[in-house]
């Protein structure tokens, strides 16, 4: 059986922590960007450009084309920024995720799905440490 766990260090809110809000925006900005250059580049369509950089990013080899490096090392620097805010430095993940999905994805529904998961963190409803095993 599962046990609900709270940790009341969990960080769920950016209050206070401006300069890793812009590193996260920073980081999602240069994906759509690279992303973007990539596929002015090389032509393919979203699907197969996610399938590239994806296959990029577990090999991680590059000096074969410079969109596709672009697009690989943006992808990894924010996999590797939202990895140490929250293994190391305890964020939320929900909260991360919602400041960059909107920047990939500013459909109407993907913000307002956002909007939702800030308020039920905010509330301490999804947390990363919700369940123990």
């Amino acid at each position: 059986m599962k046990h609900r766990i709270t940790n009341e260090n969990e960080v769920i809110s950016w209050e206070g922590f401006e300069t890793e809000k812009a590193e996260i925006r920073l980081a999602a900005v240069e994906i759509n960007e690279s992303y973007k250059a990539l596929q002015g580049a090389c032509g393919l369509t979203d699907t197969m450009l996610a399938g590239v950089v994806g296959r990029g990013v577990r090999e991680r080899v590059f000096g074969q084309n410079a969109p596709l490096d672009r697009a690989v090392r943006a992808t990894l620097a924010l996999r590797e920024l939202t990895t140490e805010l929250v293994s190391k430095r305890d964020f939320n993940y929900y909260l991360i995720h919602c400041e960059w999905s909107p920047i990939f994805d500013p459909s109407k529904e993907n913000c307002e799905r956002c909007d939702k998961l800030r308020k039920e963190v905010a509330s301490g409803k999804h947390s990363n440490h919700q369940y123990d095993s």
